[in-house]
Formats: structure tokens, sequence, C-alpha cells
């Protein structure tokens, strides 16, 4: 409206996730009502499927997922530098 020969480009090729995660994100993300329409395009192949998890509590869901790292650098055979946790407030 402010501009208007500005040209808007889309960027919807995604380098980082999976098919599987975005068909998620954007079923989720379709009803804000300000999003502009656009098809999200997975570069990478198929992975696994998207898992649901619900704790009942911040304290509950930092120890579960601890407990997961742990047994993954134990049994798992994983090295630390493998992980990294990210969180939204």
């Amino acid at each position: 409206k402010d501009f208007p020969q500005a040209k808007v480009i889309r960027l919807e090729q995604n380098y980082r996730s999976t098919p599987e995660i975005l068909s998620v994100a954007d079923t989720l993300i379709q009803y804000n009502s300000r999003r502009k329409a656009k098809h999200l395009l997975a570069t990478r192949p198929s992975g696994a499927k998207v898992r649901l998890a619900y704790y009942p509590s911040d304290r509950e869901e930092a120890n579960q997922i601890a407990d997961q790292i742990q047994s993954a650098l134990i049994d798992g055979g994983r090295r630390a530098r493998e992980f990294a946790i990210l969180y939204r407030t």
C-alpha cells in the first residue's frame, strides 16, 4: 500500500527441514490471518514422522529431553556436539 512498486518475493524453498516437518508447520501457520499464501518446498529428503509430545510442565519437558539426550549419549553412541536445544518463549 505504501510502496506500490514493491515486489513480494516468497521464500518458499527450505533447506533445513524435511517434507514431514514442513507439512505440519504449514498446517499450523495457515490459520495466521495476515500470512501471505505460499507453498513450502523441502530440498531435503523425507525423514521420520513428526511426533507430538505433551508435557504437564516445563520442568517435566526439560527432564524428559535431558533423559533422551543422556540415553542417546550412553546407549546410542551419539556425541554431545550432535545436539542443540532451541526454544521459544
